[in-house]
């Protein structure tokens, strides 16, 4: 990107005009601000899924936990 902040400085030097410069440099922050939309949105997708599966897994370590208990339990009597 700071190659385009030069070309926008250099084009300001040149024939185009201000606005037009502003123009570009408008385009770019729309550009950028989609783009980190995007990234964000597949970020947050990521992060929902692997907060689903350490659900999934603690519920899982619960049952199991369960399961354990009531086997040491059962060993208790016939002890």
């Amino acid at each position: 990107m700071p190659q385009t902040s030069k070309q926008s400085v250099a084009s300001t030097k040149s024939t185009d005009g201000a606005l037009d410069v502003l123009a570009t440099l408008s385009s770019e922050v729309v550009n950028l601000s989609e783009e980190f939309s995007r990234r964000m949105k597949s970020l947050a997708g990521r992060i929902e899924e692997v907060a689903l599966s350490v659900e999934a897994e603690r519920e899982s370590n619960a049952a199991a936990i369960v399961k354990a208990k009531r086997l040491q339990e059962a060993l208790r009597e016939f002890a």
